[in-house]
Formats: structure tokens, C-alpha cells, sequence
């Protein structure tokens, strides 16, 4: 049987979920049942980008509390990036914080857009200083706001830029990679232009985008193809056959 742990959470909600885990989700629009579905139930490496706290909305705790995965999360927002160390486990995840940006980005840090009104709004942070395919990021960071000036519930915070394949080297992520999880707010085509996919295979992709076009181009010289669509912006993508 396998035996979860968490970070400061307690085993017992655990052990009330797990004789129930085939009706448990996490994800928004149990994405993460969905996900499974495709991916299958075989224990693999994941990543998470847009990781948030580790547990509201998350597309990967699913694989690892029931299914023994392990993998990589990572999270730009600082407060939520604390939140996401308490509550994974840290003997199943490298848990990082930053914000992923291509090879060609120039600075150190990545501007956000966030708004600090609950733990659910910091879900929709929104990177500034990069490609992004959401027509008004700073808005879209701040969509609980009435008002632009006030910074009682929103910031512009700075997170790291790194590149997703200089922290899959750093945390030595293995070479085949089953499932990348991608919800960045209008950031995936920075982060994709940051993976040596010749170097790290990826099996599957889940990606949150506002223009699937842009994303099936980048991807496609790589032999990575569209799947399926899994809401109206959230989108499988096939990864080459290994050999093929």
C-alpha cells in the first residue's frame, strides 16, 4: 500500500481519502482525473508549472498521493511557493521557485501581476516582462481589482527567470519525462522556448493557452502533435514515439 507524505499536512486526510480516491479530484474541471485517464495510472515523472500552494487547483497531487508518482513544481509567486513546500511532499518533489523564461531572456527576474485578495486570485498571476499570449497581462493579474492603483490586494512582485531545462539539470530530473503540466497565465510560449526538448523527452503535455495555433507551431518541428482538447483552453499534446 503506498504510504504518502506530506509536508505539514496532516496523514489523516490521507487516510480519509484514499479508500475514496477514485472520486477524488483536485484539479479545476477534475482535470486531473482527466489527465490520468490519458496518461495512465503507471508511476512516472511529472512537472508542474504553475504549481500555485501544491493543492488548490493542482493537476499532479492526484498522481502522487494515489498513484506513487514523483516529480518537479514550480511556482513564481512567493507566498504561494511557501505554501506549495508545506504541503507536498518533499521526499516525492523538487520544488522550485521561479518563473520560466526562454534561453533568449535578458533579465534576472520575472515581473508578476498578482493579486493578493485570497488564495484563489493568485492563481491567475500573471508574468509582465515576457511573451505572453493573454492581450492585457497586467488586468489579467489583477481581475479582482476595481481599481488599478490599489495595492492593498494587488503587487508586482519579482520572481527568478530561469529556464526549464537549467532547473530540470539542477534537480536531476530523468532524461524521459511523462507529463509536463502547463498553466502560466499567458507564459507558455516563453517556457517552451526555454526546454531543450532534444535533450528531455516529454511523453505528455497539458497546456493552458489562449492560442493553441502558436503553441501546435512551436511544438510540431519537435514531433509533438495536438491530442485532444480538454476544456475551451486547456489542451493535450503527444509527444514523439521513443524510436520513431
Amino acid at each position: 500500500v503506498l504510504r504518502h507524505h506530506f509536508g505539514c499536512r496532516s496523514r489523516i486526510l490521507w487516510n480519509i481519502l484514499y479508500p475514496i480516491r477514485s472520486h477524488v479530484s483536485f484539479g479545476l474541471w477534475v482535470l486531473d482525473q482527466q489527465i490520468l485517464k490519458i496518461v495512465g495510472r503507471k508511476k512516472g515523472f511529472y512537472i508542474e508549472l504553475g504549481a500555485n500552494d501544491g493543492f488548490t487547483q493542482s493537476n499532479t497531487l492526484r498522481l502522487e498521493m494515489f498513484h506513487g508518482w514523483r516529480g518537479l513544481l514550480i511556482e513564481p509567486v512567493s507566498s504561494s511557493y511557501s505554501d506549495c513546500l508545506k504541503n507536498r511532499s518533499l521526499r516525492r518533489n523538487a520544488i522550485v521557485r521561479a518563473a520560466c523564461v526562454s534561453d533568449s531572456y535578458e533579465r534576472e527576474t520575472v515581473e508578476l501581476s498578482i493579486s493578493n485578495e485570497d488564495r484563489f486570485s493568485k492563481l491567475w498571476a500573471s508574468p509582465l516582462t515576457v511573451e505572453t499570449t493573454i492581450v492585457d497581462p497586467l488586468r489579467h493579474g489583477q481581475r479582482y481589482s476595481d481599481d488599478a492603483n490599489d495595492t492593498t490586494h494587488h503587487v508586482i512582485e519579482d520572481a527568478p527567470a530561469r529556464t526549464l531545462t537549467s532547473i530540470l539539470d539542477e534537480v536531476g530530473a530523468p532524461k524521459q519525462i511523462r507529463l509536463l503540466s502547463l498553466d502560466v497565465e499567458g507564459g507558455e510560449l516563453e517556457v517552451l522556448k526555454g526546454l531543450d526538448l532534444s535533450r528531455y523527452s516529454i511523453e505528455w503535455l497539458v497546456v493552458e493557452t489562449r492560442n493553441l495555433h502558436a503553441v501546435e507551431e512551436l511544438l510540431a518541428p519537435s514531433g509533438y502533435l495536438f491530442h485532444s482538447a480538454l476544456t475551451h483552453w486547456d489542451y493535450v499534446f503527444r509527444g514523439p514515439t521513443p524510436g520513431g
